[in-house]
């Protein structure tokens, strides 16, 4: 329900014009004490939700799985939050289109921003320069400061900028990055520090390929593997599971692919900050990639046995043979996890142990079967 024709009360505007905002495109918002909106009711609620997970999240920090959980929830609350500002202006799909409301967040935000770093910029103290603003966040650069004055600074800074603003516009101060990588708009990477106390850093890189989802992180289970192939072979054909990869000892990797594709483009991105990237060098050559030559376990040891004693007496230079015996039926491992940390090492090992024993085992057989035989 709605209306095409408002009649205000006479002279209503004196009586709230100590009450109102006025949004940078003329719209004027009744302030809380007044009257509190439906939007902001929600967003209230959606916000200080995901403030209470992200405050837990810094407790446990050694529960992966719970830190996993709780980072998933406060951007399943940020996204709630950000799809407001799309939803009031959503015209044809929308519920309860207006946008009036879309148009003044913007330019609120807008103007907030270059007011925040027009300010921060004004003050000869604090030395500061704004090196990256974007939408509610603002990346600052202190030369020549320590931590704890960084820390001090960036306090100071929250506390100025949000006292300009009216409420419920909050600068909140949340890290200092010492040191950093800024390539591009959403994408750095630095360590970070959250308290004063905090001796050892936390890596944090964002919108780079050890952040991206498209990628495996360390310890993650992946889909699938690119195994090398015959020459000319598609891709699609060279992409295995993980699984076939360890149960099959004469596929291997492809390396090439690998590094041309998942290491060398990142690194050429940050090697260009400080210089030409190592792929538009035009005076680089690469070179071939070789195969290493795969040691196969070997025989070595002190000679045990009557055999070997007689081959030390004879000719001073024994073939010496360490024999090891099996007590007892190794223990298997009931479990195919794939979620399981140790999973693809415990079947990794077991690949290699059982082709080490079918190489190592006719030869111990041999040599306990004949000792007395054995040519020194």
């Amino acid at each position: 329900m709605g209306f095409t024709e408002l009649h205000r009360r006479r002279r209503l505007l004196e009586l709230l014009k100590d009450h109102v905002n006025i949004a940078p495109n003329g719209m004027m918002y009744a302030t809380a004490t007044i009257r509190k909106s439906l939007l902001a009711k929600m967003l209230t609620e959606i916000l200080e939700t995901r403030f209470m997970v992200k405050s837990g999240m810094k407790q446990d920090k050694g529960d992966r799985r719970l830190q996993r959980l709780l980072n998933n929830r406060q951007l399943a609350l940020k996204l709630l939050a950000n799809v407001t500002y799309g939803y009031t202006s959503a015209s044809y799909s929308g519920r309860m289109p207006c946008a009036e409301i879309a148009d003044s967040i913007v330019q609120t935000g807008r103007e907030t921003l270059e007011k925040a770093i027009a300010y921060i910029h004004s003050r000869g103290d604090w030395n500061a320069e704004v090196v990256y603003g974007d939408t509610d966040s603002l990346f600052v650069s202190l030369k020549g400061r320590t931590k704890d004055q960084a820390f001090d600074i960036g306090a100071e800074i929250a506390q100025a900028i949000t006292d300009m603003n009216p409420r419920p516009i909050k600068l909140k101060f949340e890290k200092v990055y010492f040191p950093c990588v800024l390539l591009a708009k959403k994408r750095y990477v630095g360590y970070k520090y959250e308290s004063k106390d905090q001796v050892e850093p936390e890596f944090d890189a964002k919108g780079i390929e050890t952040d991206a989802r498209a990628e495996p992180q360390y310890g993650e289970r992946v889909p699938y593997v690119v195994a090398t192939g015959a020459p000319g072979a598609r891709l699609i054909d060279r992409c295995i599971a993980p699984e076939d990869l360890l149960q099959n000892s004469h596929v291997t990797l492809d390396a090439e692919y690998y590094i041309t594709k998942n290491i060398t483009p990142p690194l050429d991105r940050i090697f260009h900050l400080v210089g030409p990237a190592p792929a538009s060098d035009p005076g680089r050559r690469r070179a071939p990639l070789r195969s290493l030559p795969v040691q196969r376990p070997g025989l070595r040891g002190r000679a045990q046995d009557q055999a070997g004693q007689a081959g030390e007496e004879r000719g001073g230079r024994g073939f010496g043979v360490q024999v090891l015996r099996r007590t007892g039926p190794l223990e298997e491992v009931l479990c195919d996890s794939k979620d399981c940390p140790v999973y693809y090492t415990r079947v990794k090992e077991g690949v290699k142990l059982r082709s080490e024993q079918a190489t190592v085992n006719p030869i111990i057989e041999k040599l306990l079967d004949t000792p007395s035989r054995l040519e020194w």
